[in-house]
């Protein structure tokens, strides 16, 4: 099982370390913090999470190197082998906190000492070619925590982390395989990798695996600060710091123990089968034979009634007859994972802000640290059974016990990180042993999955029928610090809605904004503006019926109505047939210029101009990703070539990094009433313009065949200068500098 620690091995009393808030001093961070995702995009860049999952994932390794010094000072900052000597002086323990070990002739040392660590005999260790094994840095490092949360609401899993810090010529562990999966992200110094075929594929248990018999490596790798590797659980593995490097450290991040689909299916089937056995259909609740129990049935007969009930329950689940119901698991989860990252604030679990009330808005706080479980109870009056909500979170967890769990003697591997808790049974001093949160009744289900959707809603609007009932249950969540008053009141309603507002008597005056959008971005407005070029591109396809000349005299109304309604009718299905199998590009090139010419610049107020180049200029060898991504867009245009008449299709790149923000929104307009709430998300229609407006979207145009590689930029994954969907490198090059002297386009 993972490494969570160790109880001290002397008998000593314990000294609990003293956990300081540290950062990653003062580098900047290269990984986005925005969501989940974010971060572990930022992890395994510049592969993205659809391939990653797709063709590495519980599969295969995956060896990222990265060549990029800002990403290996930021490693390095998260960990490196001079934090020792401080964070000695907080009192860690051996076994506890660390390990120290040495692999000798396949076989593994511990040389720990007993009681606190000094760090005087660790550094005599170290030099003595022993390896330092750290237990959960993140308890200690408030830049580990921020990202070891964020991957616990990404995999949905616990995330433990061990650091390793190996000298040179040496090796901590002998080959090996481990219950986790593995993300291995080099701080300091190389390490030599060897890998080897899984004897035992997504394995549920470590393991010593003997060298005779695991074969030649399937990948042998230098691991180079800035660099990561990845490896499925049950991949047999072995790494030592080579000659000449003065010492290695790493860290492990691993997860994904005892999470399998059959640990998932253990845990929800009694429950379903529970809820099952309450239905009409009595055949589970027919008697067992008589003796069963002793032996005196035969085991065929046995097992041939048993298979035809699991299928029974199986067609149950899967016609979704009732919930799932994993509460052991997400108990188990919630009790022992990180709490959110707020590093600045003691206390998060208490209220916050204003006491909610009927007419208030309200939505939950730290959404994705909050499990909502449905849970038997039985009545201790008349013994009935019944359902009630359980909803559990992790706001009352401490950080400095994350992963902690005590286990026995067995070997820590040098690779057992595991995001799984540890099934000991014991639990170190202080640490949590019941889970943080409530239990609902049932009928408040709906209500709670309302909250659950993470969208702001006003407490009368939750499904509970008493004004009272909804009242009290946001209090309850309040009181728990899992849900807040959003700040002021907002009222939606759709265009069309008929409106009027005032200020009510012995209000001294009222203030309020409204954001409006949405004018003329109907699906009308839409197939208006693609269905002539469509239709354009459509009458160049081999299919004449579109240019099959129209009647003669059509104009001047020589023509019945209806017969001509009748073929145009009938054209108009067979472009919609043709536009469902998307045989044409859908080119809506003028609303796109329309929105590009007049929306608001990206936000950079201490930035006067970002429509000039940024940083490094690109050469073939660089990663590079677009700037502002969201303020670009892309449109398939016509063109006329002014030699020979021939029309082509280019691609129009557009973007509003030169967008003025003080002209937005500021066409002129006659002398129509202001209305109240006219402050819509179109722009004006009177042909008129402010003056210094601008008059041309600001942009470029490229060649049909940079499509696809402008494609790959826009997919929004950093990529090689080298990978883009061009035949000539000199190409490639000059499409990366046209977009960087833009101001769209930067060396990652």
């Amino acid at each position: 099982m993972p490494r969570k620690g160790r109880k001290a091995a002397s008998g000593d009393e314990e000294v609990a370390p003293k956990h300081r808030k540290t950062d990653s001093n003062g580098v900047p961070s290269p990984f986005c913090f925005d969501t989940p995702d974010t971060v572990f995009h930022s992890l395994i860049s510049p592969v993205g999470q659809e391939e990653f999952f797709t063709d590495y994932w519980e599969k295969k390794p995956l060896h990222l190197q990265r060549s990029d010094p800002g990403l290996a000072s930021y490693y390095k900052s998260l960990f490196q082998l001079s934090d020792l000597k401080g964070l000695c002086a907080q009192g860690l323990t051996y076994a506890r906190d660390l390990n120290v070990c040495r692999s000798v002739q396949g076989n593994k040392t511990v040389l720990n000492k007993e009681g606190r660590v000094n760090y005087s005999q660790l550094k005599k260790d170290f030099n003595q070619k022993a390896t330092i094994q750290f237990h959960q840095p993140q308890r200690f490092k408030d830049e580990l925590w921020r990202i070891q949360e964020k991957l616990e609401c990404f995999f949905g899993a616990l995330v433990g982390s061990n650091v390793y810090i190996t000298p040179q010529d040496s090796q901590g562990l002998p080959p090996h395989y481990d219950d986790v999966e593995v993300f291995i992200l080099q701080l300091e110094g190389e390490k030599h990798w060897r890998l080897y075929s899984p004897t035992v594929p997504l394995a549920r248990e470590y393991c010593v695996a003997l060298e005779e018999r695991i074969g030649s490596p399937t990948h042998d790798i230098i691991l180079k600060a800035g660099d990561l590797l990845y490896f499925p659980r049950g991949t047999i593995h072995q790494a030592d710091t080579p000659v000449g490097v003065d010492h290695s450290t790493h860290l492990t991040l691993s997860t994904y123990q005892n999470t399998s689909w059959g640990d998932y299916l253990a845990n929800v089937f009694p429950n379903f089968l529970y809820d099952s056995l309450k239905t009409s259909d009595i055949t589970r609740r027919v008697g067992m034979p008589r003796r069963i129990l002793m032996g005196a049935n035969a085991a065929p007969d046995t097992s041939r009634q048993l298979a035809s009930l699991l299928r029974s329950v199986a067609d149950q689940m899967e016609r979704g007859e009732h919930e799932l119901r994993a509460g052991d698991m997400k108990r188990d989860f919630a009790l022992h994972r990180l709490p959110p990252y707020t590093p600045e604030q003691d206390d998060i679990s208490s209220s916050a802000g204003k006491m909610p009330a009927l007419e208030d808005t309200v939505c939950l706080r730290f959404k994705d640290h909050i499990l909502v479980s449905l849970e038997t109870c039985q009545s201790p009056s008349d013994g009935s059974v019944s359902l009630v909500v359980d909803v559990m979170h992790s706001l009352r967890n401490r950080r400095e016990k994350h992963m902690m769990g005590q286990s026995g003697d067995d070997d820590d591997d040098d690779d057992d990180d595991s995001g799984g808790d540890d099934d000991s049974g014991e639990e170190e001093e202080d640490a949590p042993s019941e889970t943080p949160g409530m239990t609902f009744p049932f009928e408040d289900l709906p209500a709670i999955r309302q909250l659950q959707a993470g969208q702001p809603i006003p407490v009368s609007q939750l499904k509970r029928q008493l004004d009272n009932d909804k009242v009290q249950m946001a209090l309850v969540l309040w009181s728990e610090g899992l849900l807040e008053v959003c700040a002021g009141d907002l009222l939606y309603f759709p265009r069309g809605t008929i409106h009027q507002a005032d200020t009510p008597v012995g209000v001294d005056h009222s203030t309020h904004l409204t954001l409006s959008t949405y004018q003329n971005t109907s699906w009308g407005d839409y197939l208006a503006n693609v269905f002539p070029n469509f239709l354009y591109d459509s009458l160049k396809t081999s299919d004449i019926t579109r240019r099959v000349g129209m009647p003669r005299r059509i104009l001047m109304g020589a023509n019945a109505a209806p017969d001509t309604s009748r073929q145009l009718a009938s054209l108009l299905r067979s472009v919609a047939d043709q536009m469902e199998r998307g045989e044409h590009e859908l080119r809506a090139g003028d609303m796109k210029r329309d929105f590009a010419l007049h929306r608001l610049p990206p936000y950079t107020p201490e930035q006067d101009d970002i429509s000039s180049s940024a940083g490094k200029m690109p050469a073939l060898e660089d990663t590079v990703c677009l700037r502002f991504k969201d303020h670009i867009l892309v449109s398939l245009e016509t063109c006329q070539s002014p030699s020979d008449g021939s029309v082509s299709l280019v691609v129009d790149v557009m973007h509003s990094l030169r967008n003025r923000r003080e002209k937005h929104m500021m066409g002129q307009s006659g002398d129509d009433d202001d209305d109240d709430d006219d402050d819509s998300g179109g722009d004006d229609d009177s042909g008129e313009e402010e003056e210094d407006a601008p008059s041309e979207t600001p942009g470029m145009t490229f060649p049909f065949e940079d499509l696809p590689a402008i494609r790959q930029l826009q997919a929004g994954q950093p990529i090689p200068v080298s990978q883009l969907k061009r035949q000539l490198d000199n190409d490639k090059v000059q499409m990366a500098l046209v977009l960087w002297s833009e101001g769209l386009l930067e060396v990652c």
